[in-house]
C-alpha cells in the first residue's frame, strides 16, 4: 500500500483539542499525518496523544531542508476568521498558512467550522474558490 501525506494545518479554536482523532482516523485510512499548528493551536494540542505523527512549528531557518514531503492533501480544522482571511488575500505570514497557500495544487480541504457569528462579514471569503492562493 503506497502512504500518502496528509498536512493537517490546524487553527486555535475549541476542535483542535480533537486533533488526536484525526490523525488516528488518517493513519487508519493509509495517510501519513503532519500536524502543522498555528502559534494559536499550540495550547489546544499540549497533551494530546498525536500518534507518533511529526508535529511541525515555527518557520524553517535558511538553508534548512524542507520539513515535509510534498503533501498529496491538506485540511484545516478548525478553520479560524485569521487564519482564513490569511488565506485568502496569499498572506503567508506563518508557515501554516504558506503551507495552504502553496498547496493550491494538491486536494484540499477546508472544514466548514467558520463560526456562523463571522459569516456574512465584509472580510470573510466568499467561497472556496475565493481561499485559492
Amino acid at each position: 500500500m503506497t502512504v500518502r501525506t496528509l498536512c493537517i494545518v490546524v487553527c486555535g479554536a475549541p476542535l483542535a483539542a480533537r486533533t488526536g482523532d484525526g490523525v488516528q482516523a488518517a493513519r487508519t485510512n493509509g495517510w501519513d499525518p503532519y500536524v502543522i499548528p498555528t502559534d494559536a493551536a499550540l495550547p489546544w494540542l499540549d497533551g494530546q496523544d498525536l500518534f507518533d505523527a511529526s508535529m511541525v512549528t515555527g518557520n524553517r531557518a535558511p538553508g534548512q531542508a524542507k520539513r515535509t514531503p510534498p503533501a498529496d492533501a491538506v485540511v484545516v480544522v478548525p478553520t479560524t476568521f485569521n487564519t482564513l482571511n490569511a488565506w485568502a488575500n496569499g498572506n503567508a505570514y506563518s508557515y501554516p498558512v504558506t503551507v495552504l497557500c502553496v498547496a493550491a495544487e494538491v486536494p484540499w480541504r477546508d472544514e466548514d467550522l467558520l463560526a456562523r457569528c463571522l459569516i456574512g462579514l465584509p472580510a470573510t471569503p466568499r467561497g472556496p474558490l475565493s481561499v485559492r492562493c
